[in-house]
């Protein structure tokens, strides 16, 4: 019976062809042990080139290393090589701080993905059924508030130089037992899946049971939707990425995003949402906090619909989510380092960042331009500095009356907070502020006499693009 369900599912999803070399993850129990046994009835059929690989955890001790004893024999009495390794996952767990679940799965899939890569395999069969499919779907209903996470177990996806399948998708649990028995394959019981305190089990033993009593079909009733689901995800992700491409601009090799608030909202929620992600995972490098939850996605829709110019979120591993006037910046700011150095004339200060300031004797052609600034002192004011903003900080403008702050300035020529931190500016001996470095130049009047000397300040970007775009 299984095998008039399983061949045609195989033929339909395209988890095989003729020649193939197959590894089949065998850990002893029913799933596994009728998986390998349904490659054995292929192998022959289909020219395949079929091998069983197995990993003890040490979770069990002497228990566990009899199922790999157990799976060996079975393996070479079908005459189907075997490979297997031993893992100490409690010691993985210690060193990297991860759960059970997670720690062993890290490392079965190292172990797989380097056997793929030796054997130069094309698939790697794994023994999910349709159960296992039910309670991936309702666990994610219950802890996750995203759409492509009802999508559950894929029957097909890449992983080394081939693909993972899973042809078991298409039967149940209860099918492969009868499998096993009309076949006389014997199979082991690990009795960890007994125990309700892991996630899984509690939904196997206690949640999807109901499930079934209101559902008679529900695997083949969350198998369509999953399809559906899967579809549908892929076309909008195919059109966010599309998106993401016009309307995300990448800075400082991705460790930087920004995006235009007005764009952006021309776009569908469902794809404003997506490309959000899609911003997340090339600053988080695909590897997304746990924390980050649908929260995290309402606070970024909701500053993205906001009027307020200036407003800052704190996401997990201290990235920052910034209004920055008409712009949304997505960054991990620098450690901020406050400086103050003596300028010698001539001589420069090289900045943070690789920038730096210089200063020399003037000649009378010198003209000034935005990044350079021609300064009459006196001894007096010598030598002078340059250092980072501090509190109360007020300049005397050329061109207006009195003083402004230098907050002010930066408010109003739009510099963004994590900007106004290293800002270099120039000041005389005094603390006198002679020069808020490219943005305004000091209001002072010319005296002309031997104690006056004419400094050309020069300030020279380490990266001129990426200080314009900022």
């Amino acid at each position: 019976m299984i095998k008039k369900t399983v061949l045609p599912f195989i033929k339909e999803q395209q988890l095989l062809h003729k020649g193939a070399t197959v590894l089949v993850a065998v850990s002893g129990g029913p799933d596994s042990m009728a998986l390998l046994h349904v490659y054995k009835e292929l192998k022959q059929s289909w020219q395949l080139n079929v091998i069983a690989l197995s990993v003890d955890h040490q979770f069990r001790g002497e228990e566990s290393q009899e199922d790999l004893h157990f799976v060996k024999a079975t393996a070479e009495r079908w005459g189907i090589p075997f490979v297997s390794t031993t893992v100490d996952v409690p010691q993985y767990m210690d060193v990297y701080q991860l759960g059970t679940q997670i720690a062993a799965r890290d490392v079965r899939y190292a172990f797989f993905k380097k056997q793929m890569t030796y054997f130069s395999a094309d698939y790697l069969a794994l023994g999910h059924h349709a159960d296992d499919h039910v309670e991936t779907v309702v666990m994610a209903l219950a802890n996750s508030a995203q759409s492509r996470a009802l999508t559950g177990i894929p029957t097909k996806r890449p992983f080394a130089e081939g693909h993972i399948v899973r042809p078991f998708l298409s039967v149940t649990k209860e099918q492969i037992l009868s499998y096993c028995t009309e076949q006389k394959i014997h199979t082991r019981h690990d009795p960890s899946n007994d125990e309700t305190h892991y996630t899984r089990n509690y939904f196997r033993k206690k949640i999807v049971p109901l499930l079934y009593e209101q559902n008679k079909q529900l695997p083949y009733t969350l198998h369509h939707l999953s399809e559906s689901l899967r579809a549908d995800e892929q076309y909008l992700r195919s059109e966010a990425e599309r998106a993401f491409q016009k309307e995300v601009l990448l800075l400082k090799n991705g460790q930087e995003g920004r995006i235009s608030k007005e764009s952006f909202q021309t776009y569908p929620e469902a794809l404003q949402r997506r490309m959000f992600h899609l911003v997340l995972e090339c600053l988080y490098k695909n590897n997304i906090p746990k924390q980050l939850t649908y929260k995290h996605e309402q606070l970024f829709l909701d500053i993205l619909r906001g009027e307020q110019k200036n407003k800052q979120l704190n996401f997990p591993r201290k990235l920052v989510i910034e209004v920055s006037y008409d712009d949304i910046i997505f960054y991990f700011p620098d450690v901020v380092e406050t400086y103050n150095y003596e300028l010698r004339i001539p001589g420069k200060v090289e900045l943070p960042g690789g920038s730096y300031v210089s200063a020399e004797v003037a000649d009378e052609q010198s003209e000034e331009t935005r990044e350079t600034f021609i300064i009459h002192v006196t001894d007096n004011q010598l030598p002078l500095r340059v250092r980072t903003r501090e509190p109360g900080d007020r300049m005397h403008v050329r061109g207006l009356a009195g003083s402004k702050k230098i907050k002010d300035i930066f408010i109003d020529d739009k510099i963004r907070r994590h900007h106004r931190e290293t800002w270099p500016i120039v000041t005389d001996r005094e603390g006198t502020i002679l020069w808020l470095v490219s943005l305004r130049k000091c209001a002072v009047e010319r005296i002309d006499n031997e104690q006056t000397t004419s400094i050309r300040l020069t300030y020279s970007r380490h990266n001129v693009q990426e200080d314009e775009d900022a």
